[in-house]
């Protein structure tokens, strides 16, 4: 929902908890946080910037949405956009996983995005900018900062869908291998591609490895790398 102010101040925005390219990230109480735009993004007389509005206030609009950071209001005024609020997410960043963590927990929670990226994808949000880093890990797993994403209806869903998918796995592939993925998954058969790996890797080595400083040791002996 956008919410008019005529200015930032009236927020009362005090501590300021992450900073990036793009935004500082303050909090506002126990579970709501406010990321407030750099000023290059906020003029509204600025095409790109109105196209950055409407990717935000597109993605904010998407019900359902349950791994997808995204605004619950947007703050704005008739010239420029100040930021948004959204509910703080409680995991780690995908790079920083322990390596203690399950192989197959991981891909769990990878296979639960899916439905999450399918409304993404039917509302023709091109996700940019996927990496490690926007993607969050506690059990379940979550897309955040996609304010660079582009929307346009003449994209074509299912094409939206698989690039999603396949962006955000060579992201899972390497933080359980520790290699780039390469290969390409057909009909969006990313489980049983997992399976596969898997299954290829405990047979090379002679037992199931679990975690993910097992699984990237022991997958990495087995193609070579060790």
């Amino acid at each position: 929902m956008e919410k008019y102010i005529e200015d930032i101040s009236e927020l009362n925005l005090a501590e300021e908890i992450n900073r990036g390219s793009c935004s500082s990230i303050y909090r506002l109480d126990s579970l709501l946080l406010f990321k407030f735009f750099n000023e290059d993004y906020r003029d509204l007389s600025d095409s790109i910037n109105l196209e950055f509005l409407d990717t935000i206030s597109t993605i904010s609009s998407i019900s359902d949405l349950h791994f997808v950071a995204r605004g619950i209001d947007v703050y704005r005024s008739s010239s420029e956009l100040f930021g948004y609020t959204m509910k703080e997410i409680n995991a780690s960043k995908l790079d920083e996983v322990s390596d203690d963590a399950l192989v197959f927990d991981i891909i769990l929670g990878f296979e639960k995005l899916k439905t999450d990226i399918r409304r993404l994808s039917d509302n023709y949000v091109k996700t940019e900018d996927i990496g490690g880093d926007n993607i969050l890990y506690n059990g379940n797993m979550y897309l955040l900062d996609l304010d660079l994403s582009l929307v346009n209806k003449g994209y074509v869903p299912d094409e939206l869908y698989f690039l999603t998918r396949q962006n955000v796995f060579r992201c899972v592939f390497d933080r359980i291998t520790g290699c780039k993925f390469k290969d390409m998954v057909s009909n969006d058969d990313y489980f049983e591609y997992c399976n596969k790996i898997i299954d290829f890797t405990a047979n090379a080595v002679g037992y199931y490895p679990k975690t993910v400083s097992e699984f990237k040791g022991a997958y990495q002996k087995t193609i070579g790398l060790q």
